[in-house]
């Protein structure tokens, strides 16, 4: 569907020759405009207040404001200036004849393209509004927007994620709480049932702070221990925000988010704070038992979700029935959505794209899952075995897994009927999983 917005921004200068950063308000229009892909374009109703694209720093600024006034100095006799000349003119007519000048050589319009419902603009790039002839008052620039309008997920993504992170600046002050594939389940299944958005909210903002403090240990492979100690305190503070708000909570609901923080973290807490080759290594020694690995990393995958749904529910007064239902979906979804990602990995080592050994930490719960003879893979490769027959087996690994994840589709979206829940809120649902299937869900 195309869709357009337009808006008129009203801006008082302060100096004669002014350059603002107008971007913020510009990305800001275009958020409120739900247009997907299009662009938007930024008009000045003025013959002295002309725009560009270029980077905002401070001796560039000077920069051109010193090239503006080589092109056209104040001092030059212009004819337009020549107000004897012109008959008419108002009795305060300001003698800018310079401003006009430099005017020409800039523009009065700029396009920028809109990608995914944002300004698709460089890392460096900012939108200048230059004030030629100031200071004045009133000045007015108009945007118009235009393109793809956002629907289904993405609509609902546009209208939720600010609230969320509204929502997560009270809570959680100076922790960043990303939107995500939580937040989306909280609030579609508590909306679909009549719930209380601003609860649901709360929730999915502490599940998305338990999430990214728990988590980050997974991404941690070869990093430095500066990086190390800097992660430890955000997620050491992001627990305490977290556990300081939960102390308000009713004890079903404090209770379920304790629960699924200790599972998002892996249950047993090793295999996922300490560094894999060690885990690697438990596995090896039996110090860690491959059944109990795979149903750590299972839990780590499925809790999230399941909590995320129940929590919905809960924040919509729904029945006990309902709640395990609603979080069945979520299990299912986040199982499904961890194993895809495994495939994806497998996919990476049949094409070469990295060793198996770099992938490893990765792929553990699914070389279990999907083979059952994990201790003698790893065995084989600490003595240096090559990984021919290893890789080999692959395309049986991979066909094992998808048959998996098929069944557990089918198993979704029955769930999703028993639910009952709305069209659209329906609709939105199967849209996630089916995200979840292509790979492009956070």
């Amino acid at each position: 569907m195309f869709a357009t917005a337009q808006k008129t921004l009203r801006f008082n200068t302060g100096k004669r020759k002014e350059i603002l950063d107008i971007t913020t308000l510009v990305e800001a229009v275009v958020a409120e405009a739900g247009v997907r892909n299009g662009t938007c374009t930024i008009f000045s109703r003025h013959t002295t207040l002309a725009l560009r694209v270029n980077e905002y720093e401070p001796l560039l600024l000077k920069d051109a404001e010193a090239s503006l006034d080589r092109m056209a100095p104040s001092e030059y006799p212009y004819q337009h200036d020549r107000l004897e000349l012109r008959p008419g003119v108002p009795e305060d007519e300001p003698l800018n004849g310079d401003a006009h000048i430099q005017h020409l050589h800039l523009d009065c319009e700029e396009t920028v393209p809109v990608v995914g419902g944002v300004l698709n603009l460089g890392s460096w790039q900012r939108i200048w509004l230059l004030e030629l002839d100031g200071p004045r008052t009133g000045r007015e620039v108009t945007i118009m927007v235009q393109g793809d309008s956002l629907n289904g997920l993405d609509d609902y993504r546009a209208e939720v994620f600010p609230l969320l992170e509204e929502r997560g600046r009270t809570l959680f002050p100076g922790v960043t709480v990303t939107p995500g594939q939580l937040t989306l389940i909280t609030t579609i299944i508590s909306d679909g049932l009549n719930g209380d958005r601003v609860k649901a909210l709360q929730y999915a903002a502490i599940l998305e702070t338990f999430h990214a403090a728990t988590g980050v240990w997974k991404n941690l492979d070869g990093q430095s221990l500066q990086v190390v100690k800097t992660v430890m305190a955000n997620r050491e503070r992001a627990i305490g925000m977290a556990y300081s708000y939960l102390a308000g909570l009713p004890r079903e609901e404090y209770r379920l988010v304790v629960d699924t923080a200790r599972a998002m973290a892996g249950g047993a807490l090793h295999t996922i704070t300490t560094d894999p080759l060690e885990t690697i290594m438990d596995l090896v020694t039996g110090r860690a038992e491959e059944q109990a690995y795979a149903k750590v990393n299972q839990a780590q995958a499925g809790a999230g979700p399941r909590a995320a749904a129940t929590l919905g529910v809960i924040a919509a007064h729904g029945s006990p029935h309902i709640k395990e239902l609603a979080g069945n979906y979520g299990e299912e979804l986040g199982i499904i959505q961890r194993i895809s990602q495994d495939l994806h990995r497998i996919d990476e080592l049949r094409q070469g794209s990295y060793s198996f050994r770099q992938l490893l930490p990765h792929t553990l719960f699914l070389l279990y899952y999907g083979g059952g003879d994990l201790r003698n893979i790893l065995v084989d490769l600490l003595r240096g075995k090559t990984e021919g027959d290893l890789l080999s087996s692959l395309p049986d690994l991979r066909e094992r897994a998808q048959k998996d994840i098929e069944t557990r589709h089918a198993r979704v979206m029955g769930t999703l009927l028993e639910l009952n829940l709305p069209d659209p809120q329906a609709a939105l649902l199967k849209s996630l999983v089916q995200e979840v299937l292509d790979g492009h869900s956070d």
